[in-house]
């Protein structure tokens, strides 16, 4: 009998693609800046982080470099060869559940990495065996569902999420929501038209993801950074948008 697969990994094109260059992971990186000082939560402590699905470490890296975090990251697969500044790195499961990490975390992210389990309200529980009491899990999502497309498959998405959605998961393992809001909202529009491209033209797998993620080119850089400024700092709309931040208590 096969064993259910707990969840789908992300394909290594993915981390090839972004990096701290990619104008959507600056994005990311900056909305995660936001809801701290929405938050108040002060980059000065000295706070132990853990960065579940952590990739190629490059948000950990960066949020050590402007903080005073100390952020371990752990994945299922070794892919980060970088130098770290304080953090560890784990090659590990979560649903191992190994005493030395028990109640351990101040600060847990969880960085587009629940769209990839199967059993997402199991996941969540998981990580709470990681979080000290009144801990801190941060989360990111890909948001509206009817945009589920190649790209979603090729990436290892098993779904994407709406507040509705992503609230019940929460309140399900009893975390308070501190704070959960959308962004990206003028980046909808382009989600559109990648599913439509998607739909019509047939694609291998690293092309789709290429195609949908990178930034490298100059005219989509330029027309991103745009977008970005605009969004971010002008219109700041935050009731909906590509993504969900949230959050949340223990």
């Amino acid at each position: 009998m096969l064993k259910k697969k707990k969840y789908n990994t992300t394909d290594n094109t993915w981390h090839k693609v972004a990096d701290d260059k990619n104008v959507w992971i600056k994005w990311r990186f900056n909305i995660i800046k936001e809801l701290f000082l929405k938050s108040k939560i002060d980059l000065n402590k000295n706070f132990v982080c853990a960065d579940i699905g952590a990739g190629k470490g490059n948000f950990s890296n960066r949020m050590e470099s402007i903080s005073n975090f100390s952020v371990d990251q752990f994945d299922i697969e070794k892919r980060n060869k970088k130098k770290f500044l304080r953090g560890k790195y784990y090659v590990h499961d979560i649903k191992i559940k190994n005493k030395k990490f028990k109640n351990k975390y101040d600060i847990i992210f969880l960085l587009d990495v629940l769209e990839h389990i199967q059993n997402d309200s199991s996941f969540i529980r998981d990580c709470k065996f990681y979080l000290k009491k009144n801990g801190f899990l941060i989360l990111n999502v890909p948001s509206i569902p009817s945009l589920f497309s190649k790209y979603d498959h090729a990436v290892g998405h098993i779904r994407r999420y709406n507040t509705k959605t992503l609230s019940k998961v929460m309140d399900k393992n009893k975390l308070k929501i501190v704070r959960m809001y959308y962004w990206g909202f003028l980046l909808v529009p382009l989600l559109f038209i990648r599913t439509t491209i998607l739909t019509l033209f047939e694609q291998d797998k690293k092309s789709i993801i290429k195609r949908g993620m990178e930034t490298s080119n100059i005219i989509v850089k330029k027309i991103l950074e745009i977008l970005f400024f605009l969004d971010f700092y002008i219109i700041k709309f935050r009731f909906f948008g590509s993504s969900i931040i949230a959050l949340v208590k223990k």
